[in-house]
């Protein structure tokens, strides 16, 4: 799926458009960059994965998004020890083991508190 403009058509309020879809969406088969591109065989400005055959957009999320979304954060598993070892500074008779600690992350980020930032 692409979003595209006839060249001698092309506005401001267009142009802005398109640079919106680029800032928010995704290629959904292959989660890489929108680009804004020509196709020189119909004479348009297109939105679009560089890729032909590809279709559709997905919205960027956060990895908070994700989490409330029930997707997986990998993503942030590794950094689990430093995290625990960060918590375990501030909270020392919460954090004992990794079990506690992943709970207590995923508690906050469920609360969407972040347990690191010290009250005002």
């Amino acid at each position: 799926m692409t979003y595209s403009v006839k060249r001698d058509e092309l506005t401001e309020e267009k142009r802005a458009e398109m640079k919106n879809i680029v800032s928010r969406y995704v290629c959904a088969q292959c989660q890489k960059e929108l680009t804004i591109h020509t196709n020189p065989e119909e004479a348009t400005i297109e939105v679009g994965c560089l890729v032909k055959d590809h279709s559709g957009w997905l919205e960027k999320t956060t990895a908070a998004q994700e989490y409330r979304r029930a997707g997986q954060l990998e993503a942030y598993r590794p950094d689990l020890g430093r995290q625990m070892n960060l918590l375990a500074l501030r909270y020392p008779s919460a954090i004992v083991d990794m079990p506690t600690a992943a709970l207590f992350i995923t508690d906050c980020m469920r609360l969407g508190l972040d347990p690191l930032i010290q009250p005002a």
